[in-house]
């Protein structure tokens, strides 16, 4: 499975994953990063950014469907538990990631390479031991803005795209500290959207119209109306 085409799109490849998204924090800088990319004729010829709210630093990858295939929906559903409980140890974890971006990189994918304090990263490798993710743990903490979509074949392009990268660092390295917030559990349908979740559905199985009507009623606030429904039933029925 490709995450974008030839064309520039970013494809569907679903998955899960712990994210420290960079949420609220730092907006502006992290639009002048995206506006710089979209704005580089040398980057945008070549890459297509990630949109500025997709940005985030992975602290622990877990599963994606290039991985299971064949039975992707049900494997999740089988993981349900564990990631239920993964959800739980991470929120009740105070950590808010305080980042500083040492290098960027190319060619197949743009990144920012990013450091944290020791006792933060030993924080992220605690949890992930707790759980058996040790290995999953990144061995290098980033932060993706793009990916190549058309491939660098000429020296001379890829010398300007290097300029222009040594010019965004520069600038990135200028804004110096920047935080991000706490790692979340969080899935994704594509790289453009890395949504938080707390592990208790599968949100890869499309539920039954009836079904997704009748709950959504409470999730508008109509808590009486599904109340009066279910006693009409529970009579009827039951």
């Amino acid at each position: 499975m490709k995450r974008i085409d030839k064309d520039g799109n970013y494809t569907t490849f679903p998955g899960v994953t712990v994210i420290a998204a960079i949420g609220n924090n730092a907006t502006p800088f992290w639009q002048k990063v995206y506006d710089f990319l979209v704005h580089s004729k040398a980057i945008s010829e070549h890459y297509k950014p990630l949109p500025c709210t997709s940005y985030h630093m992975t602290t622990c990858n877990l599963y994606t469907k290039e991985q299971y295939p064949d039975d992707w929906p049900s494997y999740v559903t089988k993981q349900l538990n564990f990631l239920q409980k993964l959800h739980a140890k991470l929120s009740e974890t105070p950590l808010t990631p305080e980042i500083s971006i040492d290098d960027i990189s190319i060619p197949d994918v743009l990144q920012l390479y990013v450091s944290l304090p020791t006792e933060q990263e030993e924080l992220i490798r605690a949890i992930a031991r707790e759980f058996g993710l040790e290995d999953n743990v990144p061995k290098g903490f980033h932060i993706t803005l793009a990916y190549e979509y058309n491939p660098i074949i000429e020296q001379e392009d890829y010398d300007a795209i290097k300029r222009e990268c040594e010019k965004l660092l520069k600038f990135c390295k200028e804004e110096g500290r920047l935080t991000l917030d706490c790692p979340q559990l969080s899935y994704f349908t594509s790289m453009e959207n890395f949504i938080p979740w707390d592990g208790k559905t599968n949100p890869f199985i499309a539920q039954g119209a009836n079904d997704s009507c009748f709950f959504s009623l409470r999730r508008l606030g109509c808590p009486e109306l599904v109340n009066t429904i279910s006693s009409y039933f529970s009579s009827k029925f039951f």
